[in-house]
Order: structure tokens, then sequence, then C-alpha cells
């Protein structure tokens, strides 16, 4: 009795299945994909270099050559259809992208897929900024890799529960110490602009209270902020921190105009421009 659990096996379609093709990709578990020499060539210098080679047809010039390849069916379709004309890249999880783009660009030479390649990591960037910087990291992506970066300081790296994804196997304890570093420099430029932060508010009112207050709010964003300097626009915070004043405080009352705006206006900006500025040292 055959084996209901069994998958089907693959059958390639368009454009894999044209009867015109000239040369023949057999995956490793028996799957044939028809292609065309000249396309395959123009493309990877690997493939032009493998075609050079004799493909052992004795039966027929007509008959198409036939090339092992080492992957699976479904692994070698999904690496064709990222790039092959008159096909639709099938992209699933940043795994599927990574191991693609790893055949593709390291194995196969195919540097042409790279701005292709960034275009769809950079889906993965806010759910996965982890694993985007270290798949942009293993390319040599510096641009993606900063924006990735950039994602990672809304993630409390710097604690004990943190543990690396497996996608930084890839990329040397160098990249990875120089993340933690961008982290923790981002981190002091939220805590310096929060010192300066009672001058610029300049709320008037000469009540206690509110100097009290203000100092609470202060370093309860400083606490949360220093571990995830990324996240100090948190609106949750802020609205947890406007609610604090005292209604028999007449300071306390005005801060509920001047602190959003203070925020908005000049606090966020300032520190998303001197973020900026600190460097990625890859």
């Amino acid at each position: 009795m055959a084996d209901q659990s069994q998958a089907p096996k693959l059958v390639p379609s368009s454009p894999f299945c044209d009867p015109a093709a000239d040369i023949i990709l057999r995956s490793s578990d028996n799957i044939e994909f028809r292609a065309h020499r000249i396309v395959l060539s123009l493309a990877s210098p690997v493939f032009r270099d493998m075609f050079s080679l004799p493909q052992g047809n004795t039966e027929s010039d007509e008959k198409a050559a036939e090339v092992q390849m080492a992957e699976t069916g479904a692994v070698l379709e999904r690496m064709l259809r990222f790039w092959y004309p008159g096909a639709e890249p099938v992209v699933g999880t940043l795994s599927e992208l990574r191991e693609t783009l790893e055949l593709l660009i390291q194995k196969y030479d195919m540097q042409s897929v790279a701005e292709l390649g960034k275009q769809y990591l950079r889906g993965f960037l806010e759910a996965e900024p982890l694993k985007t910087f270290a798949v942009a990291a293993q390319f040599g992506w510096k641009d993606l890799t900063l924006l990735a970066a950039r994602e990672c300081l809304k993630l409390p790296l710097r604690n004990s529960a943190y543990t690396p994804p497996n996608e930084f196997d890839c990329v040397s304890a160098k990249v990875h110490h120089a993340l933690i570093q961008y982290h923790y420099r981002c981190g002091e430029v939220v805590r310096d602009i929060l010192k300066d932060s009672c001058k610029k508010m300049a709320i008037g009112g000469n009540g206690n209270s509110f100097q009290f207050w203000f100092t609470e709010f202060l370093q309860s964003v400083e606490a949360q902020h220093m571990k995830t300097p990324g996240a100090v626009d948190d609106l949750p915070l802020i609205l947890k921190a406007v609610k604090g004043p005292k209604s028999d405080c007449s300071a306390c009352n005005n801060v509920h105009e001047k602190l959003p705006k203070f925020l908005s206006e000049w606090w966020w900006p300032k520190i998303k421009a001197s973020m900026a500025k600190v460097p990625l040292d890859l």
C-alpha cells in the first residue's frame, strides 16, 4: 500500500518545462528543470565554465544535455525562480532567502542578483532586524546592515536573556561585537540628551512637585531606553508619564500642554539626529 503521507513529487512549471530548452538541470532528488545554456552562462561564470566541459551526451546532438546538481528540487526551483527570465521569485522565510542568496552569490557567483536580494531582505527589516543585520553583514551590504542595526536599537540586546539567532554563525565575532557597541553608544546618546532635557523643557512654576515629577519621568525614560535606545518615541511610556502630574499643581497641569510638543518637536528629533551620527564600526 502506498505511503499516503509522502509528499507529491515536484513538477517544474513554466519556464522550466520548455521542450525547446537545450540543458536539463537534474536535482539531487531527480527532478528535471529545463533551461537554456545562454541564459545560465550569461548569469553565472560557474555555469559558463560548467557548460564548457563535455556533457556526456552520446545519443543525439539534438537531445538536451544534462547537468547533475547538488541541490534538491525545491531548493533548485527557488534558486532559479529568483532570477530566471519569465519566472516569478518565491520568497517565504528569511532562512529560505538567505539560503537562496548563498547559492546564487557565493556558490554560483551571480553578483547581479545582489540588488534584488537587498530588496527582498528589506522586507524582513522590521519583523526580524537581528537576522536581517546578520544576513546583510554576511554579504557585505553596509547600507542595509546599518539600517538593520538601527532597527535592533528597539531590542534589549544588552541583557542576560539575549541570544543571537543562528544567522550570526555566518559572520565574525567582530561583527556581533560591533552591533553591541553600536547599541551601547546609542544608549549613551539618549542618556546625554536626557541630562539637557530639564533646561530645555523650561516649564514655569515654583512647585517642587513638578520638578520631582519631571525628574522621575526622565529617570523612567532613561532606565528603559538605555536598554532599548531605539524606542525613545514609545507612545505608551509617554502617555503614562503625562498622566503623572497632580491636578492641584499649576506647573504640573501646564506639562500636559507642553510635554507632548517638547517630545515631538525637540526631544525625539534631536535623539534621532544624534544617533544617526553614531558609526557602526564593522
